[in-house]
């Protein structure tokens, strides 16, 4: 039996499309990672970023500011005039510049009348927030962001601006954690959302891939019990799981087939070994015994015993042959087929029995085309199908000695007929069955298997027969077969 699927190419593909899958799943989830990273900068920051700037700016003019001071101071200029030229703080609400000598002494306030301040002898790094700087009231503390002077290569002072609470500039110390606060919760978000859309993503593809696997999986181990049907109802998801799904269909419906076939074969064997035991002991026995008698010259007719043992034998190799027939029909899809002209082959098997036909008595009628019916089957099994017929006809047309074989072609088919004028087809009887002999009326002397022979035969080129009583009250077996032409 050959099966052709396209299996290894729909396995390609769907491993193909699983490789997709998995990088597009991917790609899905470091695309929300990505996004969560941007919500997160942007929700942070939120619309902080513009006083942020500002801060970094004034950050930057302030060191500016502290190298142009060192300069004026080392050219013997007054701190205080310095100060005043100072426009750092212009344009920036809450803030306050001084400018203190190394040893504390505050020398410009760009806020006077403050008390005097102190710093000792602390060192300043750049963008760094010291400590709260105490004013006349403690519950309104200052920051501050300080800068080293340095004049002629040493630390001359230090130059101070300090802040109010809420001024954009606190986000340099008090909303940067905050900052990280936000950008934190952002990320975990988008970690979560990320998270259950990869499961959703996933559930689908379980859902199209995963799940008809499966189901196709259980269904291809059910193969080996014999229990698969070939129509049942596979769970199915992608395109190419479908037609994956149909090739092992198709190869299980081959199966089915095969298995059915090889079952139909056991039987016929089995039925065939069972007619030889019960079939053939009536005869042999018969032979037996009138051999016995022959040899023994004790029969009071030998020329009877004769006849008696000629026509047994002649019963015995005709159901031998039909047997055999029988039993080789499980095969006949394998029978080599060809072209020949149908209407030649039932002239020459009519004219091969009628030497013997006529010699019993028959009248025959025959009414075949002179033109060629081609037809494509195994002619050997087409030849049997008729002899059949016609010894069906010399089998059981105990009375009424006339046969007709008639060939009449419709559109397609090719029907062949045999007519007898017998007593007629018994009731309820299946004649097409196995080792259906008749009734009594019809001389019973067949092997039973004979039209059992004819139908499957017809049925393996496609055709179709029938038995039925005709008008005259006897026996027409026909059978029908498609035509090339």
């Amino acid at each position: 039996m050959s099966v052709e699927t396209n299996i290894p190419k729909r396995t390609r593909s769907l491993r193909t499309r699983m490789v997709l899958t998995f990088s597009a799943a991917t790609a899905l989830w470091l695309g929300i990672i990505a996004g969560s990273v941007v919500l997160g900068i942007g929700y942070g920051l939120g619309g902080q970023m513009s006083d942020l700037r500002q801060g970094m700016r004034f950050l930057a003019e302030s060191e500016q500011e502290a190298t142009e001071i060192g300069r004026r101071v080392a050219a013997g200029e007054n701190p205080a005039d310095i100060g005043r030229d100072t426009s750092i703080t212009e344009g920036f609400e809450g803030t306050r510049l001084r400018i203190i000598r190394a040893d504390g002494t505050v020398l410009f306030d760009s806020a006077t009348g403050g008390p005097p301040e102190t710093v000792g002898d602390v060192v300043i790094t750049p963008l760094e927030v010291l400590s709260l700087i105490p004013s006349g009231d403690p519950n309104y503390p200052f920051r501050a962001i300080g800068r080293q002077i340095v004049a002629d290569n040493e630390i001359w002072g230090y130059y101070f601006v300090t802040f109010q609470p809420g001024s954009e500039f606190q986000l340099i110390q008090s909303e940067v954690p905050e900052i990280g606060h936000r950008f934190a919760r952002v990320m975990i978000m988008g970690f979560i959302i990320s998270v259950f859309v990869v499961y959703l993503w996933f559930m689908l593809f379980a859902q199209r891939v995963v799940l008809p696997i499966q189901a196709l999986s259980e269904y291809v181990l059910q193969i080996g019990t014999g229990e698969t049907d070939e129509h049942a109802e596979v769970y199915s998801g992608t395109n190419e799981i479908l037609e994956l799904t149909r090739s092992i269909q198709r190869m299980v419906a081959d199966l089915n087939e095969s298995r059915r076939a090889e079952k139909q074969a056991d039987d016929r064997r089995r039925l065939v070994v069972s007619a030889l035991g019960h079939d053939l002991r009536t005869p042999l026995a018969a032979i037996r015994s009138h051999a016995e008698a022959l040899a023994d010259r004790a029969s009071s007719d030998p020329e009877a015993s004769a006849a008696t043992i000629i026509r047994r034998s002649a019963h015995m190799q005709r159901l031998i042959s039909d047997l055999l027939a029988y039993a080789s029909l499980g095969t006949m899809q394998a029978f080599p087929r060809e072209t020949f002209d149908l209407a030649e082959l039932v002239r020459e098997s009519v004219i091969e029995q009628l030497s013997r036909l006529e010699a019993l008595g028959f009248a025959v009628d025959v009414d075949i085309p002179d033109r060629k019916i081609l037809v494509s089957g195994h002619r050997q099994s087409l030849q049997r199908v008729i002899d059949n017929l016609m010894a069906n006809v010399l089998s059981h047309a105990a009375e009424g000695l006339w046969l007709a074989v008639s060939m009449h072609e419709r559109v397609g088919r090719v029907r062949i007929s045999v007519e007898d004028h017998g007593p007629g087809l018994p009731a309820g009887v299946e004649v097409f069955e196995a080792f259906q002999t008749g009734s009594q009326e019809r001389s019973g002397s067949g092997s039973g298997i004979g039209l059992a022979v004819v139908q499957d035969v017809v049925r393996a080129h496609g055709g179709a027969c029938e038995a039925l009583t005709n008008a005259a009250g006897g026996c027409t077996v026909w059978f029908e077969v498609p035509t090339l032409s």
